[in-house]
């Protein structure tokens, strides 16, 4: 799905890596929403937003707690990127079949067995 970014954002200039999150960004839409990615220029808003936050989210560097830049000082949350993630799809993508925060784990029976 290459130029996904040039269809959203036609004004500016994207890094290849950026494209490549945007196409990954689409393919959650895709799989965890209602939303008609086809054309990604005519998804809603917050499809578009959320396309953009998710590239920085996976730019930002695990690492990477706080900056200073001259007197400017920046600090990041400590959360993980998947937790991000989804809270972000949550907050603006919950209107178009978005449900997410839901995790699967191995049952355990009342006797301890597994």
């Amino acid at each position: 799905m290459a130029g996904v970014l040039e269809a959203l954002f036609p004004e500016e200039s994207f890094a290849c890596t950026d494209e490549l999150y945007a196409d990954s960004a689409i393919e959650f839409i895709r799989g965890n929403t209602a939303i008609d990615t086809s054309d990604p220029a005519s998804m809603p808003a917050g499809a578009k937003i959320f396309v953009r936050k998710y590239i920085g989210l996976m730019q930002r560097d695990p690492a990477v707690a706080s900056e200073s830049i001259g007197g400017l000082s920046h600090s990041y949350r400590s959360e993980d990127t998947d937790a991000a993630i989804r809270a972000l799809a949550y907050a603006l993508l919950k209107d178009f079949g978005y449900r997410g925060g839901v995790r699967f784990g191995q049952p355990r029976s009342k006797w301890g067995c597994v």
